[in-house]
């Protein structure tokens, strides 16, 4: 009789412990680089909604401001202002920000979001890139890392 009670306790507190759980507002990532072959990752974009992915061919020599998200500006004070020396293949979420991306020298990047993420405060007398275009901006500028 103690194991039917214990089974259903547990079985209880694992559907308390689920319904109290918060949903994740996350991406995922898995490295497996210890198989002597290659290395492997698998990525999830945990996205409520499509992001409306789209590849897009980026040449080198574009004119690109760090805080022009789209047609909005989202940094007013000091963006960033640089010229790409790499052109790219990327794919964009929403048609604005790059998810995932690769250069033509090789160096390929991808982006993970997490809800909770906290920058700090900004220093506005360094030049700044909003979050959604750091990796366009590395992709642009590194040849490697």
């Amino acid at each position: 009789m103690w194991r039917i009670r214990f089974v259903v306790l547990s079985c209880l507190l694992t559907l308390l412990l689920i319904a109290l759980a918060a949903p994740a507002e996350s991406c995922s990532r898995i490295l497996w680089n210890i198989n002597k072959l290659a290395v492997v990752v698998g990525r999830t974009m945990d996205w409520p909604e499509s992001t409306e992915p789209m590849l897009t061919v980026l040449p080198r020599s574009m004119q690109r401001k760090g805080g022009l998200v789209g047609a909005e500006v989202l940094v007013k004070e000091n963006p960033a202002k640089w010229t790409s020396k790499y052109g790219s293949l990327v794919t964009t979420m929403y048609g604005i920000g790059t998810a995932d991306g690769l250069n033509e020298k090789g160096l390929a990047g991808h982006m993970l979001y997490l809800n909770a993420a906290n920058f700090g405060p900004r220093e506005v007398s360094q030049p700044a890139v909003h979050a959604g275009l750091w990796l366009q901006y590395l992709l642009d500028n590194a040849a490697t890392v």
